[in-house]
């Protein structure tokens, strides 16, 4: 049997080397569906994010839900800078900034594994 990482490519990859995929599960990347994942998780990890970059910033779960009119993490930060934070100093380098808080708020909650 015809065998690959991705659901995506294996039916590709085995016709060209003329094996047939039985389909035994298909996945969908349903985040926010299943689960509120945005109010009790992204929420609050952008929360410890804040914390850990020694900002005073608080997403609130009502002000959170505006915050959600805007998709993806760094245009979420940057639309509540320019909506609800005006007091902020903005460093010079405003996208590096949240590029960086953005890889903070992306580990939280990870599980390092060393040795693979």
């Amino acid at each position: 049997m015809c065998e690959s990482g991705s659901l995506r490519y294996a039916s590709r990859f085995c016709e060209n080397i003329g094996e047939k995929v039985k389909l035994e599960a298909l996945i969908f990347d349903v985040d926010g569906t299943l689960a509120d994942t945005e109010r009790d998780g992204h929420r609050v990890a952008f929360n410890q994010a804040f914390t850990g970059a020694g900002l005073d910033w608080d997403w609130t779960v009502e002000l959170y839900e505006k915050l959600l009119a805007v998709t993806g993490g760094k245009e979420r930060m940057r639309y509540y800078l320019d909506e609800f934070n005006h007091d902020f100093q903005r460093p010079a380098d405003l996208d590096d900034f949240i590029a960086g808080l953005h890889k903070m708020w992306s580990c939280q909650g990870c599980v390092t594994q060393t040795g693979r």
